[in-house]
């Protein structure tokens, strides 16, 4: 088995490299659906001055051919 090492410096950048990781997972998951991540990306200075929330949806949908 291998076990990835995650060397991101940021919270940020292991967010979106993790979220990559999730969406692919996802996709593979949901083959054949239209797969899509969604979401506010809030900035954590907004979420804890104005009582905002940050939220990511991996949402999957039947295809429109």
């Amino acid at each position: 088995m291998t076990i990835p090492v995650i060397t991101l410096v940021d919270a940020k950048s292991r967010i979106e490299h993790h979220k990559q990781g999730l969406m692919e997972a996802w996709s593979d998951y949901y083959a054949g659906a239209k797969c899509t991540v969604q979401g506010n990306d809030l900035d954590p200075h907004y979420v804890h001055g104005h009582s905002g929330g940050a939220c990511l949806i991996f949402y999957a949908t039947k295809r429109k051919d």
